[in-house]
């Protein structure tokens, strides 16, 4: 798992997505432009790994392709998801048998150190791993890093089995 917002307690959430989960939600959605986006991910990146060009190009691409900037209010109604179903996800986290392994980018607002060390209270044997520097998209700040972190816990999944 990647900088999830598993538990709601813990999950904070930027403006624009309070915004995008209030009455006005819709207006907000018509009114997002490639600039308020910037501002928005660029709070979440933090300053090791900054947001880059290309990246809110893709970003933004991905958000207007089929008119998605349009029904953000929509899109955002995970938040609520995760308060509402709360227990039996987080039930469902304690109580696997399946192995889990978290990556996190600690400097996340929304759900980095603090959602790990809450992480580490609540699920057995947690294998948790902080990136540093790295902010709300681990997979795209620190790809490798990434890729180690889950090499490494496959490994170590395959030498137990054998």
């Amino acid at each position: 798992m990647l900088n999830d917002g598993l538990f709601p307690e813990t999950h904070r959430r930027v403006r624009l997505q309070s915004l995008l989960l209030s009455p006005i939600g819709p207006l907000v959605s018509l009114l997002t432009n490639k600039k308020k986006l910037s501002q928005s991910m660029s709070a979440v990146f933090g300053k090791q790994y900054p947001l880059d060009t290309e990246t809110l190009d893709s970003m933004w691409d991905m958000l207007r392709l089929r008119h998605g900037e349009r029904i953000m209010h929509k899109l955002i109604h995970y938040i609520p998801e995760r308060i509402e179903h709360r227990e039996r996800w987080v039930g469902a986290l304690q109580t696997t048998k399946v192995p889990l392994k978290l990556i996190v980018g600690p400097v996340d607002p929304i759900s980095g150190s603090h959602m790990a060390s809450r992480y580490r209270a609540l699920v057995p044997h947690p294998d948790v791993s902080e990136l540093p520097g790295v902010g709300h998209y681990p997979q795209v700040q620190a790809p490798g890093a990434v890729t180690n972190c889950y090499l490494a816990f496959r490994d170590r999944l395959a030498t137990a089995c054998s």
